[in-house]
């Protein structure tokens, strides 16, 4: 079966080759843990990939992510967001329109 790699590299070897097709994975962990970290590199490689990606945060807001994502890696997530590779949704934001 073909696997959705992350493009982490030493993740997708330990879970032979990457994600289940279709399959939802949840990623949990305490604070400091790198659960954002880890889902927007997945977001970030697979949309360099030219696999399109939608990333959703229950807690951090969209800007904060783009910022962190420009601090820690130097990527400017707004070129994917314009080429359509990229969306973002926030429940915090979706709450605030309300």
């Amino acid at each position: 079966m073909n696997k959705v790699k992350t493009y982490i590299e030493e993740f997708d070897k330990l879970i032979d080759g990457g994600f289940y097709p279709n399959s939802a994975n949840l990623i949990i962990g305490k604070t400091g843990t790198g659960k954002s970290s880890f889902c927007i590199s997945f977001a970030y490689y697979g949309a360099k990939n030219k696999e399109p990606c939608v990333y959703v945060s229950t807690e951090e807001s969209i800007e904060d992510i783009k910022k962190d994502a420009m601090e820690v890696f130097n990527w400017n997530l707004e070129e994917l967001e314009k080429e359509n590779l990229l969306k973002f949704i926030s429940s915090e934001e979706n709450s605030q329109q309300r």
